[in-house]
């Protein structure tokens, strides 16, 4: 049998408890009990000590739910499903609600650490999506329309003589299918090269005008393809998905990095060619995005700014076949210009660079 006590925290001023459990204390737990109707009354716990979980661990679930309503743990690693990192909060708990049981599982994604191209919301929405197709297993937004706060997979506890330990199991068995099914769609879903740019919102919008222009720059080298952009506080997550499958994705990354690179190249400057139309529009993207940075007047210098957005830009690539065509004569010799260990030649390409006709 289990006694819990809460203790008033004397070391902060405000009214605060942590929790005693069997005599021994837990002293980053804490815990309240407030009134949600004129008489009903609703304590919760939440406990961290190895020691005092273990304790409780193995009790039967009719006997912890007792004398509170809710018990709050963090989850163990074995217990944590696919797409939750370390970065990633993972907790779990059991709760007492119109006289039923429940037993429930709460992970809230570190959108600061977030490195994926598609967005929180977008796989919070498909874990629900997924649920619905498991009738024992419900799904609840920790806050409502807020998927970026967290959520919670909540199974309900038909006999409440099992332990928490053994809940706590039946639950992690019957929401993994739901990660890995999710898992699954998401990286089914994505095509071609992902790139994700970390950038201050102050210049955030000129770099996303930019990127825009990169699909028909890949057009003027050759390489017909889509994009989808998404634009998240300070970061820009960018996907390139050219239309013809046998294009080294590699390619397309390091076109990326000269694309970019034009920003402060003086060849681009200093290049003439009146009569052709791609590199006319090449030049004025280029020049656009300076007069942009100059009015969004950013203290660091343009230079810095190139360096460091090709320096914090990470790279999701799927695996190709060795045998993928290579990029056109010219665009790649040696000793002309090395980037990442990739040598290549900006005036090469600019002077590739041809407007075609779609038919």
């Amino acid at each position: 049998m289990v006694k819990f006590e809460f203790l008033r925290n004397k070391d902060v001023k405000y009214e605060s408890y942590i929790i005693s459990v069997n005599g021994i204390e837990d002293k980053l737990s804490h815990g309240n009990t407030y009134r949600r109707g004129a008489e009903d009354e609703y304590s919760w716990i939440r406990l961290h000590s190895e020691e005092v979980i273990n304790l409780i661990m193995h009790e039967k679930i009719v006997d912890l739910l007792k004398e509170v309503e809710e018990i709050e743990i963090p989850l163990e690693e074995k217990y944590i499903p696919a797409t939750i990192t370390e970065n990633d909060s993972a907790d779990a708990g059991i709760n007492l609600e119109k006289e039923k049981c429940f037993v429930f599982m709460k992970f809230v994604y570190d959108f600061a650490m977030w490195a994926r191209i598609y967005a929180i919301p977008d796989i919070v929405n498909e874990i629900e999506e997924v649920c619905k197709k498991y009738n024992n297993i419900s799904f609840e937004l920790i806050e409502e329309d807020d998927p970026l706060n967290g959520f919670k997979l909540i199974k309900r506890i038909e006999c409440t003589d099992n332990s928490f330990e053994d809940e706590l199991i039946s639950l992690g068995e019957k929401i993994k299918p739901i990660f890995e099914e999710v898992q699954i769609l998401l990286q089914g879903n994505i095509e071609g090269i992902s790139f994700e740019f970390n950038l201050n919102e102050s210049i955030k919008t000129a770099y996303k005008q930019y990127l825009v222009y990169f699909v028909q720059f890949l057009e003027d080298v050759g390489i017909d393809s889509e994009s989808e952009m998404k634009s998240e506080a300070d970061r820009i997550l960018f996907r390139v998905i050219p239309k013809d499958k046998t294009v080294a994705l590699k390619n397309i990354r390091d076109l990326l990095n000269i694309y970019i690179d034009f920003i402060d190249n003086k060849e681009i400057e200093i290049y003439e060619d009146y009569n052709n139309l791609a590199v006319s529009q090449l030049k004025a993207n280029v020049l656009h995005l300076k007069s942009q940075l100059i009015l969004a007047q950013t203290i660091i210098e343009q230079k810095q700014i190139t360096i460091d957005l090709l320096k914090n830009t990470k790279v999701i690539m799927p695996k190709q076949e060795k045998n993928e065509i290579e990029l056109f004569g010219g665009m790649m010799r040696l000793k002309e210009f090395e980037y990442h260990g990739v040598i290549l030649n900006p005036v090469k390409i600019l002077e590739f660079l041809k407007r075609r006709n779609k038919n």
